[in-house]
This record gives C-alpha cells, structure tokens and sequence, in this order.
C-alpha cells in the first residue's frame, strides 16, 4: 500500500496492521491497544480489533486492553523486524507494557505474517 501524502510512516504501518485483520481474521474477543509512541513520527493511536475487523484511530482510547509505549524507531523494528532481533527493544527494556501480554504476542505474531 503506498502512503498517503502527508501520512507519517508509522501510521501507515499501524493502519495496514489494524486493516490487516479484516473480518474474521481476529481470533481473539474485541479488544483495544494504546500506543504511545515518541520521536520521530511519533503520535497517539490506538487500534481496536474485533469480528468487524481491525480499525485505526488517533487519540488515547477509554478503556485499553493493553497499553505500549515506546520510541517509534523501536516499535518498527518490533513490527518490521526479523527473527529474534524483532523483541530487542522490548527484552532490552526499552518498551513499556501494560496490559493483556496474550493479546500483544497474538497481534504481533499476526503483523509478523503480514
């Protein structure tokens, strides 16, 4: 997909991620992921996922399953990366997780096969 003029990088990533789960293809209950993400791109997100499929937002959600915080640099390399080097940022300590981890190692394993 290419990006939209004027559209940061990482909110394209985010949105291919959350249309990525197109009806059905969500195995688990609805559910809501905050990002906070800081540096370069940077923003407020959140995407919501359920038997709709996945949409993306700006903004902070009201009630969040699971809430990451990171430099956006790092959350590319956790969404883009390959083999173990893509939890780096997160085994290094330089993420903040809150929340429902079940719920982020199924999302990430799905942006994983995107």
């Amino acid at each position: 997909m290419p990006e939209e003029s004027g559209t940061a990088p990482i909110e394209t990533l985010l949105r291919q991620m959350a249309e990525g789960f197109g009806p059905q293809a969500w195995p688990g209950p609805p559910a809501t992921i905050q990002l906070r993400l800081t540096g370069a791109g940077g923003g407020t997100y959140h995407i919501s996922l359920g038997a709709a499929g996945g949409t993306l937002e700006q903004g902070l959600a009201p009630n969040p399953n699971a809430v990451i915080e990171a430099e956006t640099d790092d959350f590319m390399q956790m969404v883009t990366g390959e083999g173990e080097e893509r939890f780096w940022p997160f085994l290094q300590g330089r993420m903040a997780i809150e929340g429902d981890m079940t719920l982020l190692m199924m999302m990430f394993a799905d942006a994983g096969r995107s």
